[in-house]
């Protein structure tokens, strides 16, 4: 019986497959994954800017996945009084991010399956012309065709890291629930003051060099005018011993 299902599955795919895959609908197929893995992982990334965009303005932002991480931090918090480990705490929130209704990290694995379906589909159509036609070498284009794709599309992948994105997120996020949002803006403002004096201190550093060595100056023709001074004494004694 087995045998059977696995007979009929092989001719289905022999008789539907060919007619899926051919050579009209190469170019739309593969340019459909190709943009399909594009615009999925551009908008991993821009839902992730988002969020940090939201996460510095927690306290009136109303985003439901930040609002439910300050929800459940708040509750943990009430409760045991701290959050043992709130990165973790956040992190495993973010993975239970969804964007239409499809978590996040799913999404973000798409661009991979269509790199694969991709190079899959041209070996497939590459073979069939190639059973077909063993002289002919169009079936050599459709082949190269799709490795390149597939190749320009995991580059694109490694360009649109959002690794980058995720963590910048959940430091965000961790130093608002942990500081609150007042805190962040406060030593914001602390660092940019600390940063600013430091041109000022150049300056006063200049100043003071700029003033020690006018002092210097002024002591050395002192030094000068006493010294001019004491031989021109030492020329009238000489005179008047004479």
């Amino acid at each position: 019986m087995l045998n059977y299902y696995i007979s009929e599955f092989k001719n289905w795919l022999n008789v539907t497959l060919p007619m899926i895959i051919n050579e009209k609908s190469f170019p739309l197929i593969v340019g459909g994954l190709f943009l399909l893995g594009v615009v999925t992982r551009w908008g991993v990334m821009r839902n992730y800017g988002k969020l940090i965009r939201k996460a510095e303005n927690i306290d009136s932002t109303k985003n439901y996945t930040i609002r439910q991480i300050k929800t459940k931090y708040d509750s943990i918090k009430q409760i045991n009084g701290v959050v043992e480990n709130p990165m973790l705490f956040v992190k495993r929130n973010l993975n239970k991010c969804r964007i239409l209704h499809i978590p996040v990290n799913k999404m973000n694995n798409i661009i991979y399956w269509c790199t694969l379906l991709i190079m899959g589909v041209s070996a497939f159509l590459s073979f069939r012309l190639y059973k077909a036609s063993p002289a002919k070498i169009d079936w050599i284009s459709y082949l190269v065709l799709g490795c390149f794709l597939g190749v320009a599309l995991e580059m694109a992948g490694r360009m649109m890291s959002t690794g980058e994105k995720k963590a910048e997120l959940s430091y965000v996020l961790v130093d608002v629930l942990a500081n609150g949002v007042h805190k962040r803006s406060v030593r914001e403002k602390e660092n940019s003051v600390t940063y600013a004096p430091a041109a000022d201190n150049r300056e006063q550093v200049v100043l003071n060099e700029n003033s020690a060595e006018g002092i210097k100056t002024a002591a050395q023709k002192q030094l000068e005018e006493e010294a001019r001074e004491e031989e021109v004494l030492n020329q009238v004694i000489g005179e008047f011993l004479q």
